[in-house]
């Protein structure tokens, strides 16, 4: 992979930064599948030939503090190092958190700013994988008026088996490695299974879907308003204001959301 070459975004505009490094995390029962530990004997298997270009780390943490700790430490090394991270989570999860191994739970809202933060370490090119059941109801976390804690995020849709769980992963990282394509990526793992369900979008989707759902029956009178707070929100949301070279590749306009909404607003 040469140091320019990017990863395509799935459903937006633009693209996500370069992956200097996976980060395999996990945190299951005793007597679980250790579908983190095997994933990542295949990721560094085929990880080899990019040599130190992508790294791949392995880590287990037993608690939501050592959880915590760890991506404080993640937060420091991106910062030190450069490196855009795809974060991989192997954990149990429901619809508001996570559950580690010796039964303490996170909720979504203290991983957020755990993650927003490695996202604005690797200036906004975190690719978030959250391997536990309805691990893509994190997406819902994200606000308009703080930095989005990803740029990218796959996770299961509702409950998921350990073996489903396996094979969309598995999949997913397969075809990532020949074709660095999130798109294809996505479709290996589980586009052709009705018994997996995963959700997935980029930064890009989340804000143009929120925002198209805020504008939606306003009248016109109001939507000429909004303007302004589109701007402010998108400056917070991507970060613009500390990285104001990231603006194309977010680039969404106030005119695209409102078309949309006033598209939405009459339709049967």
């Amino acid at each position: 992979m040469s140091p320019v070459q990017r990863i395509q975004q799935y459903g937006a505009h633009g693209t996500l930064g370069a992956i200097g490094m996976i980060v395999v995390i996990q945190s299951l029962r005793p007597g679980d599948l250790p579908t983190g530990r095997l994933l990542h004997g295949e990721i560094e298997s085929a990880a080899k030939p990019y040599g130190n270009r992508l790294q791949v780390h392995y880590k287990t943490v037993r608690s939501a503090d050592e959880l915590e700790f760890l991506l404080n430490e993640l937060e420091a090394y991106v910062t030190l190092t450069g490196r855009a991270p795809c974060l991989h989570i192997d954990c149990h999860g429901d619809a508001n958190g996570i559950q580690l191994t010796d039964g303490s739970y996170m909720p979504w809202s203290r991983l957020k700013p755990l993650l927003a933060n490695i996202n604005l370490a690797s200036k906004m090119n975190l690719l978030l994988v959250l391997a536990c059941c309805f691990g893509g109801f994190f997406a819902a976390e994200c606000r308009y008026l703080e930095p989005v804690p990803f740029a990218y995020i796959v996770g299961p849709g509702k409950k998921i088996f350990e073996n489903q769980l396996y094979a969309l992963t598995g999949g997913f990282y397969s075809e990532l490695f020949r074709s660095w394509d999130v798109t294809k990526a996505l479709t290996a793992g589980g586009g052709g299974r009705e018994d997996i369900s995963y959700f997935s979008m980029s930064a890009v989707g989340i804000f143009r879907i929120g925002l198209r759902a805020r504008l939606k029956g306003m009248d016109r009178a109001r939507l000429d308003v909004e303007q302004p707070l589109f701007d402010q929100y998108r400056l917070r949301f991507f970060a613009l204001d500390r990285f104001p070279e990231n603006a194309d590749r977010f680039a969404i306009t106030f005119a695209e959301v409102r078309a949309e909404a006033e598209a939405a607003a009459v339709s049967p």
